[in-house]
């Protein structure tokens, strides 16, 4: 290491992958600012085993072979309670899981052939812990589905929290739900671990969807942010394009309105907390009693209670925001091994 020179902040990844999860990733892979140990392919909007297909063609296309370790595909309590088994209906026009697995040939210049080395047997949970305990320091880590793999590290290993330097968080919303009348996708997937986790002694920063809907984009703006081209902005722009129609089949959105930016800006505030308007501490719970507000994130918005759990804000700093996607996207992709260790 050169003299002056910052050592790269090390990185654990969590993330449902499909497309919007997928973009923000894709900001964030192969920066040297990041050194990434490892991503955990959760289960969530789609299955381990899709989030984990779809992850592989992604970093395929990035050329960059990360270790990627299987989630659990059902939450923590589902075979506790026949009732996490029998979710609601989705939302009318809520995609399917065909709807958001990545083709062959969809992510350009992907290696298929890089597939089988980079995908681990071992289990998320047992990573996590392994990962964390042997680090030299502590590790950060970015939530971008649900979170049911770091409750399961957290409760098999007590004292595993010291080791987590921060956390961001993708999840819950105030003034929004998407996935049922009163909850977000990623918390409603498994309450019981977002619970634990929201209860847990960690930094964590939540960028619920109140900040992905305050700023939507539009064609046009894609068009700006990728014109310079690149791999990174290749990636980016395919990647947002189908959820256009996506969100203009679940309503109030797509062509015209935009898409908002719910996953791209928790990558966004991992990079630069200042995207988020004026964070403060809250206290933050979830609902897990099952019914209408299972799933349900509870912000005590009067801020009476001084036992606060997280950093969050309800809306991001649109010019903040854009500043820094434009240089996330300007930024070139260096190589990693497993590890995520620099090549040559």
């Amino acid at each position: 290491m050169e003299e002056g020179k910052k050592c790269p902040e090390k990185v654990i990844v969590l993330i449902n992958t499909e497309f919007d999860s997928a973009a923000a990733l894709a900001l964030l892979l192969g920066n040297p600012r990041w050194q990434v140990l490892g991503i955990v392919a959760s289960a969530g909007k789609v299955s381990s085993r899709v989030s984990a297909e779809n992850l592989l063609r992604l970093l395929g296309a990035l050329k960059l072979p990360i270790a990627v370790y299987p989630g659990m595909e059902q939450s923590l309590c589902a075979d506790l309670d026949p009732l996490r088994k029998q979710l609601e209906p989705l939302p009318r026009g809520w995609p399917s899981e065909e709807a958001l697995r990545f083709d062959d040939g969809f992510l350009p210049n992907a290696t298929p052939g890089m597939q089988s080395c980079m995908l681990q047997k071992k289990p998320a949970a047992i990573f996590l812990v392994e990962a964390l305990e042997s680090a030299a320091g502590q590790v950060s880590i970015l939530s971008l589905g649900p979170l049911t793999d770091l409750a399961c590290a957290l409760k098999l290993a007590p004292g595993l929290e010291k080791k987590i330097g921060r956390l961001v968080i993708l999840g819950g919303g105030h003034r929004y739900s998407d996935i049922s009348c009163a909850a977000e996708a990623n918390f409603r997937f498994d309450p019981e671990a977002g619970a634990t986790v929201m209860g847990s002694p960690v930094d964590k920063l939540l960028v619920p969807l109140d900040c992905g809907y305050s700023c939507c984009l539009t064609r046009g703006r894609l068009g700006r942010l990728t014109a310079r081209g690149g791999v990174r902005a290749q990636l980016f722009e395919a990647l947002c394009i189908p959820l256009f129609p996506l969100y203009r089949a679940l309503g109030g959105m797509g062509e015209k309105g935009g898409i908002p930016l719910k996953a791209v800006a928790a990558a966004c505030a991992f990079a630069n907390e200042a995207v988020l308007a004026s964070p403060l501490p809250y206290s933050v719970d979830v609902d897990f009693g099952g019914g209408l507000a299972d799933g349900q994130t509870v912000f005590d918005t009067r801020r009476i209670f001084e036992d606060y759990n997280c950093r969050t804000a309800f809306s991001l700093d649109c010019a903040r925001m854009e500043e820094t996607l434009e240089g996330l996207l300007s930024e070139g992709i260096r190589g990693q091994s497993g590890r995520g260790e620099e090549r040559a």
